[in-house]
């Protein structure tokens, strides 16, 4: 019944209304909001309100996240291009994911700053640490951990820590 009132509400009012309203305060249940607008999202996630959903006109199709996961208040995913999140992966709160660069109708264009997109792949068992930003094209290996305030700019391998602004490697994390 739930399903069919919120299609409804989203034909007449469209989805940027359905994220403002009704993504607030259920963190269980948002899993299940996500998918009825084409997320793929695997079982036992808990995601805080708000989540904010950017470039995401019809759907959330370019959204999947696996199981155990979490995503604290305020993250940010710009889904102009795909974000793929592993299993047990830890977002902390105002974290941004953009997948995207555009300088709009700005003269950098005559200087080749073109509009850019690209996927955002984080892998299992990260721990995202609160006010970071992945930039679009990144990928972050397995069992990684990003330093809270981080701005990731280029791919984090495998069992590593990075910190900093630009972010870079600090350690490598053992097994």
């Amino acid at each position: 019944m739930m399903s069919v009132i919120i299609k409804i509400i989203r034909k007449i009012f469209g989805i940027e209304f359905i994220n403002k309203i009704f993504l607030f305060s259920f963190p269980r249940f948002n899993s299940s909001l996500l998918k009825i607008f084409g997320a793929k999202i695997g079982i036992k996630n808990v995601i805080h309100s708000p989540l904010i959903m950017v470039n995401s006109i019809n759907d959330y199709k370019n959204f999947t996240m696996g199981s155990f996961c979490h995503l604290g208040k305020n993250v940010l995913l710009d889904l102009a291009d795909k974000i793929d999140i592993g299993n047990r992966v830890t977002i902390s709160m105002g974290t941004f994911i953009l997948t995207h660069f555009d300088v709009g109708y700005s003269k950098l264009k005559e200087y080749g700053y073109n509009r850019k997109t690209g996927k955002v792949i984080i892998e299992d068992d990260v721990y995202i640490g609160a006010n970071s930003i992945i930039l679009s094209g990144i990928k972050i290996g397995k069992n990684s951990l990003i330093s809270a305030g981080a701005v990731v700019t280029k791919d984090v391998p495998p069992n590593s820590l990075f910190a900093e602004n630009p972010a870079r490697l600090v350690k490598k994390i053992k097994k």
